[in-house]
């Protein structure tokens, strides 16, 4: 039997953050939300394995985010970092 489930969490930042990019965003702040960011994971489960697959309303993401993030989930899930794409 195959067991799935979905979670999504909100990720947009407080009020006051930077942009990120360069020349006219530099030291620019937000002001308005035209769309809110969120962190979506979807967990399936053959019995056998777990896998996870998370998406993130994020521009980019580095190598030392990916392990931190996969390490903190495998600690709250078990699942071995290298089944969380």
């Amino acid at each position: 039997m195959l067991h799935a489930g979905v979670a999504r969490r909100e990720l947009t930042p407080y009020w006051g953050v930077e942009l990120t990019g360069w020349g006219y965003y530099i030291e620019r702040r937000w002001q308005r939300i035209r769309d809110p960011l969120f962190a979506t994971a979807l967990a399936v489960d053959d019995g056998k394995r777990t896998v996870i697959v998370v998406a993130l309303d994020l521009m980019v993401i580095d190598d030392r985010f990916t392990q931190i993030t996969r390490a903190r989930i495998h600690d709250e899930t078990g699942v071995p970092p290298a089944a969380i794409l």
